[in-house]
């Protein structure tokens, strides 16, 4: 995680920086290509492999259908400015919102048959919808109108609030929208006044105008007292509708390959510029071990 939210960080002003190619392969063996947005992380659990790069996609697309839930895939992630590539070998599993039989098309039908899903897995999902954008999430609302709340104005600043509170800025990890402001509660008290509230959207890298910060703290601040729970922000996702056609999904990492300048973490010492290739794989522990590329005659190390 460390190398690739560097090569992240140094590649922002690139548009091309979050563009991915997925290779994925169907279950009859062929595979399918496509070009994908990383939009983030979902964050570590107990349990469950590190790292877990997710995009969102639309299950009316047919490509989205004919995935399978739990297929091989490659990632192909190049940085055009710091001249560095990414080989993520894993799975694609999806985070959805039903179960049971779904049709692929008007000719045949797969069942999916798994555990119940996690339900913090859920909550991720409700949070990444409501970090895409206005126009994303019209597209895939559609043909239904996107409900918005009392006034224009105000849903876009709940909106622009949401996207910049559902990602943290520097991990790129899925979060509560409440959690820029447990970070700056030193005293446990699970309220804000207006004064915190901007501290917490300054913590998050979100910059409003002193007009629109005053008008959301309204909206929240119903009642007038000059302070709120940071809970409501949380509670006002779960609130919100989400089509069933949104669907995340994500890779879950086994190895990745690096080919760049630098250390294992991307750092140049001095002008060295010598382009190596790195191996980050999992032990059986569950963490990321790395080592330089070998050959097809040397074999990888147990530790």
């Amino acid at each position: 995680r460390a190398a690739l939210t560097r090569s992240i960080r140094e590649n922002r002003t690139w548009e091309g920086s979050r563009k991915l190619e997925l290779i994925s392969f169907r279950e009859n063996g062929t595979m399918m290509n496509r070009v994908i947005n990383f939009r983030g992380f979902v964050p570590d659990t107990p349990g469950e492999k590190k790292d877990r790069l997710y995009f969102v996609t639309d299950s009316r697309i047919e490509k989205a259908e004919q995935a399978s839930m739990d297929a091989d895939a490659i990632v192909q992630w190049r940085f055009k400015l710091t001249k560095e590539r990414y080989q993520i070998k894993g799975k694609v599993k999806t985070i959805r919102s039903f179960k049971g039989v779904k049709k692929f098309h008007e000719y045949e039908e797969k069942k999916f048959e798994e555990a119940e899903e996690d339900p913090s897995l859920l909550h991720y999902r409700r949070i990444a919808w409501n970090s895409c954008s206005f126009e994303e999430r019209s597209e895939l609302m559609f043909p239904k109108d996107l409900p918005i709340l009392e006034t224009k104005q105000i849903d876009n600043l709940m909106r622009t609030l949401m996207q910049g509170l559902c990602i943290h800025p520097l991990t790129h990890e899925i979060q509560f929208p409440s959690a820029a402001f447990e970070k700056l509660d030193k005293e446990g008290s699970g309220t804000m006044t207006y004064e915190e509230f901007g501290n917490g959207l300054k913590e998050a890298y979100i910059f409003m105008a002193e007009q629109d910060r005053q008008t959301i703290w309204d909206f929240l601040d119903r009642d007038g007292a000059g302070e709120i729970e940071y809970s409501k922000l949380n509670d006002f996702i779960s609130s919100t509708e989400v089509p069933e056609n949104f669907w995340i999904k994500y890779i879950e990492p086994d190895e990745v390959e690096r080919t760049g300048s630098g250390d294992p973490w991307g750092k140049n010492e001095g002008d060295d510029d010598t382009v190596n290739t790195w191996v980050y794989f999992l032990d059986e522990q569950g963490g990321w071990i790395f080592g330089p590329k070998l050959s097809q005659d040397e074999e990888r190390p147990d530790t």
